[in-house]
């Protein structure tokens, strides 16, 4: 689905009803749905960001709430101390954060980058260098200690690009951001 505004049509309502015809659900599996549903719609952030999506605001816009320092904090205040545990470890972190961004790696702007910088700069947003438990997107064939990273507008929404860097520079790599709405305009 994109990630921009969604719309539901009668059309799309029309062909998910279809889809749904005479499927059987036991008992069972609609009680556990129904407590859910219930636990998720008890949350009135829920309710809200919903309500604004179903009136046909930006789904990006209504959703950029979640990538706020305080709803980051909100979710790793949530997270058990096995994760904790587990996270903290360099292997750990850099052997999943590799499964996770090879499988959709490179995304259509990281693709439109390459193109533009040509044999200059390597792709390395698939896990190929991994910093303080961080992936880089690219990194200069001329000059491996420069670095240049590409910042979705959605996916990065509310943070500030020097966070990033300081993660990449006590490690002796000097970073530039680019910033996908940037990229358009090249």
């Amino acid at each position: 689905m994109n990630r921009g505004t969604y719309i539901r049509t009668p059309a799309t309502r029309e062909k998910n009803r279809r889809a749904s015809l005479g499927v059987k659900q036991s008992a069972e599996s609609n009680a556990k749905r129904g407590i859910t549903m219930r636990a998720v719609w008890a949350d009135p952030e829920y309710k809200e960001r919903l309500s604004l999506i179903h009136q046909g605001h930006d789904m990006v816009a209504v959703t950029r709430a979640s990538h706020t320092p305080e709803a980051q904090a909100k979710r790793s205040a949530t997270m058990t101390k096995e994760n904790k545990r587990r996270w903290a470890d360099p292997a750990y972190k850099a052997r999943v954060v590799k499964a996770i961004r090879s499988v959709e790696r490179p995304n259509k702007a990281e693709k439109l980058l390459a193109e533009i910088l040509g044999d200059a700069w390597n792709f390395v947003g698939n896990g190929d260098l991994i910093i303080n438990g961080k992936c880089p997107d690219f990194q200069s064939r001329t000059n491996p200690n420069q670095l240049l990273e590409l910042f979705g507008d959605y996916w990065h929404a509310g943070e500030d690009p020097r966070d990033r860097i300081k993660e990449f520079t006590p490690y002796g790599y000097s970073v530039a951001v680019l910033w996908e709405h940037d990229l358009r305009r090249l």
